[in-house]
Parts: structure tokens; C-alpha cells; sequence
């Protein structure tokens, strides 16, 4: 019995393995007939960047046509990171909006190398950056961010390892006490 159960888990395994690579297959040509690439990642990654939304929209729309419920989690970078992380980091309010619009997930933990094991979500890695984004864009875009990420479903007492809930980390943000306020309302 044990013996029958491996062998169904296996074919079972195999099934979902041969599924995405089918996926995955399809995937490559339409964006093969879209972008002029095989490889989807290299229009993808750069879209998201450089803040171009109707880029990104034509590939996720491409890979929800072939059922995809959440494309947004499912397009991941060298680091395994989904996309969500790029339009946060580089400021991009739009493309944040956009990755939300399709499955993104900003309780999901963020894959960075230098962060892996802390559980820190992409949420909270948004109010890390905080600063970051408002030096280099401006306060309106990083707090929009927050208040996209919160609308969106982010949770402040989601748990980090070592660096606490998004809730203390708002309590850290050093230029912009509204945005502290927002955050832990």
C-alpha cells in the first residue's frame, strides 16, 4: 500500500511538473509573438524597472488568458523574488498597482538573498524602504505605495524575524510622521 501510495504521489508530481512545463511552453511562444523574445522574464523584469505599466499589463494579460489566476506571482526573478519587489524598490506606484490588480500578494515573503530567513513580507519591506523611495521619488509616491500595499490587503502584525511586524517597523520611519500615522491607524 505504502509501496502504491509513492508511485501515485510520484505520477501525481510528474502530472504537475509536465502541466507547467506546458504552461510554461505556451507562456514562451506567445511572448514570443508579443515581445519579439523567447524569454519572457527579459521583457518582463525590465518593464517592471522602468515603471512601464502597459508593458507588464500586455505580459500578465498574455499569461491570465492561459488561466493563470494570479500571473503576478508567478513571473520570478533570478532571486525567486516576484515582481512586486521591483515596483516597490524603484518607486514605481503604478506598477505596484498593477501587480495587485493581478494576484500580487504583499503578505508573501520577500525572497531577497540578504533577507532570506527574516520572513520579511513585501509589505513590510515597503515600510523599511520608506525613506529609501521618498529621497528618491517623493513622499506622495512612497506613501501611496504604503497605502496601495494596506488597500491591497497588507497586514501590520505579520511577524519578521528579527525585525518585528510592519507595525514597528512603521514606528521607525524617520521623515514623515503622517506616513507613521497612516501605516499604524
Amino acid at each position: 500500500r505504502r509501496r502504491l501510495k509513492e508511485r501515485q504521489q510520484i505520477q501525481q508530481l510528474r502530472g504537475e511538473f509536465v502541466l507547467s512545463l506546458v504552461l510554461s511552453l505556451i507562456i514562451i511562444i506567445e511572448m514570443k509573438k508579443l515581445t519579439g523574445s523567447y524569454s519572457y522574464e527579459y521583457s518582463f523584469f525590465p518593464a517592471i524597472l522602468q515603471g512601464d505599466d502597459v508593458r507588464a499589463r500586455e505580459i500578465l494579460d498574455v499569461i491570465k488568458s492561459r488561466g493563470v489566476s494570479d500571473p503576478a506571482n508567478q513571473l520570478l526573478d533570478a532571486t525567486g523574488d516576484a515582481a512586486l519587489i521591483g515596483g516597490i524598490n524603484y518607486g514605481h506606484l503604478n506598477i505596484v498597482k498593477l501587480l495587485l490588480e493581478y494576484g500580487a500578494r504583499p503578505n508573501q515573503i520577500c525572497n531577497i538573498p540578504a533577507l532570506r530567513g527574516q520572513n520579511i513580507t513585501y509589505f513590510n519591506l515597503a515600510i523599511i524602504t520608506y525613506d529609501m523611495v521618498a529621497k528618491s521619488k517623493s513622499h506622495e509616491v512612497a506613501e501611496g505605495i504604503i497605502t496601495t500595499l494596506l488597500d491591497g490587503g497588507g497586514d501590520v502584525h505579520v511577524m519578521a524575524t528579527g525585525k518585528g511586524t510592519p507595525l514597528a517597523s512603521a514606528a521607525k520611519i524617520k521623515s514623515n510622521h503622517a506616513a507613521r500615522m497612516r501605516i499604524m491607524r
